[in-house]
């Protein structure tokens, strides 16, 4: 008799040890998906900047913007005016 309560007690641990596990693997699938799959856009305001940018005399027709108060313009526009090889 004393064996078949010790086996049966054995039994119980082994399925909440199992339910443990499963419950512990099933929370760090999810925590994960919901971790690395959170959205990190953010919304910013830019205003369009009425600065007239020129390289050696030269008018940049391209738009540059301004946010937090700094002017900031397409790179390769500036690169190519001052001879600058952009890949």
């Amino acid at each position: 008799m004393r064996k078949n309560i010790h086996t049966q007690s054995k039994k119980k641990i082994s399925r909440s040890a199992a339910v443990l596990i499963i419950t512990a693997i099933i929370l760090t699938i999810s925590l994960t998906v919901f971790v690395f799959g959170a959205d990190l856009s953010e919304m910013i305001r830019v205003h369009r900047n009425n600065v007239n940018l020129e390289v050696n005399n030269v008018r940049i027709s391209t738009d540059n913007f301004l946010y937090n108060g700094t002017t900031y313009v397409p790179i390769r526009a500036v690169a190519q005016m001052l001879g600058k090889q952009v890949n």
